[in-house]
């Protein structure tokens, strides 16, 4: 429903934003920003290349539901990612792990 729901694409150009659309405009300008840092051949934000810095932070949610980080060939099947639409496209990409 979230996908269909929200209707065609909207013409952005042609939409009139108001105050109660702050966030909307401040996550396109960072959103415009980093477009355009990757543009220029940098990294945009939060892109950690030194292996010493990147850090992976276990979860204990993750732990539990996700079998301890295993990936578990039946997890998708039960998901409400299959609805999606790309839904054959991850289905087929679990079946090869």
């Amino acid at each position: 429903m979230a996908w269909v729901g929200q209707g065609s694409i909207s013409d952005r150009p042609h939409e009139h934003l108001g105050v109660t659309d702050q966030g909307i405009i401040l996550l396109r300008k960072l959103l415009k920003e980093q477009a355009q840092i990757v543009e220029g051949g940098g990294d945009p934000m939060n892109i950690i290349r030194d292996p010493a810095k990147n850090e992976y932070i276990t979860l204990p949610q993750e732990q539990n539901k996700y079998n301890r980080g295993k990936v578990r060939k039946d997890a998708f099947a039960t998901s409400a990612s299959r609805y999606g639409p790309a839904g054959g496209l991850v289905a087929e990409m679990y079946a090869s792990v």
